[in-house]
C-alpha cells in the first residue's frame, strides 16, 4: 500500500545517505512481508553498506518475525549511525519483521521495532503524514 506523503518524506530523509533514484528504488518496496525473500534481499542491498552483505538470515518459522544481515568488509566508522537507520528502514519496509540483528566483524547490532516505536511513541506502521516520518526519522538519526 503506497502512502504518498510518506513516500515522499522518506525520498527526502533517506537521499542524504543515498541518491534520490535509489531512494525511490528502494521505497518500491514498501508493503514487503518477512518470507518475501527476493524483495528482503533487495531492501538490504539498497540500504547503507548494501554491498558489504555477506549472508541475510530470515528468521520466519515464528513470530516474531525477524532478520539477520552478516556484513563483511564494512568499516568501524559510524556503526552505530548506519545500523540503526538501516533497521528503521527495513522496520519501516518490511511490514511484519520484528527484530534485526547485524553481525559486524567487530561487533553485532541488535534492534527491535517494539523498542524503537517505544522509544519514538509512534507505530511504524502508522506512520502516514510527513511530520509523523520526520519525527521518527530523527529519533533514528
Amino acid at each position: 500500500m503506497k502512502k504518498p506523503l510518506f513516500a515522499a518524506f522518506l525520498l527526502l530523509t533517506m537521499s542524504g545517505c543515498m541518491s534520490d533514484t535509489q531512494a525511490k528504488d528502494l521505497f518500491d518496496y514498501e508493503g514487503t512481508m518477512i518470507g518475501n525473500n527476493s524483495d528482503v534481499h533487495a531492501i538490504v542491498q539498497g540500504l547503507e553498506n548494501g554491498a558489504a552483505v555477506e549472508e541475510i538470515e530470515l528468521h520466519t518459522n515464528e513470530e516474531p518475525y525477524g532478520l539477520t544481515i552478516r556484513y563483511d568488509g564494512v568499516p568501524d566508522e559510524e556503526i552505530d549511525r548506519w545500523t540503526r537507520e538501516n533497521a528503521g528502514r527495513l522496520f519501516i519496509l518490511i511490514d511484519n519483521v520484528r527484530n534485526v540483528e547485524m553481525e559486524l566483524p567487530s561487533r553485532t547490532r541488535s534492534f527491535s521495532k517494539q523498542a524503537m516505536e517505544k522509544e519514538t511513541g509512534k507505530r511504524f506502521d502508522e506512520i502516514a503524514t510527513i511530520n509523523q516520518w520526520k519525527e521518527v526519522q530523527e529519533w533514528i538519526n
